[in-house]
């Protein structure tokens, strides 16, 4: 399933004493900050969970001085897990869904 920052506010408040709202607020002007800076070219690291950057490319060039900065294209954004946020790895189990109703041919 999706959590969605509507949920995940609700969550949130739930374990401390901001409300939804303030909750909330504060997702959508991180995502509005975390947007800004990795527009200016910065990496940005959340203590916890981990690094946001963007990744560029450009066609090859045989001459260096041919790729200049407006054939450098932004492709992706990378996500890098911060070393607190991989433990959870050695946790994850998986089983089978035994809910989903198989298609008849």
């Amino acid at each position: 399933g999706v959590i969605d920052a509507e949920y995940l506010s609700g969550s949130i408040s739930r374990r401390c004493t901001l409300t939804r709202g303030d909750v909330k607020a504060t997702i959508t002007e991180l995502t509005c900050s975390l947007q800004q800076y990795l527009t200016d070219g910065y990496t940005v690291y959340l203590e916890g969970i981990g690094y946001f950057t963007i990744s560029a490319s450009s066609e090859g060039f045989a001459d260096p001085q041919a790729c200049t900065p407006r054939r450098v294209k932004a492709k992706r954004i990378c996500f890098r897990a911060d070393k607190h946020l991989k433990k959870i790895l050695k946790d994850v189990r998986y089983k089978a869904d035994t809910s989903v109703s198989k298609k008849k041919k």
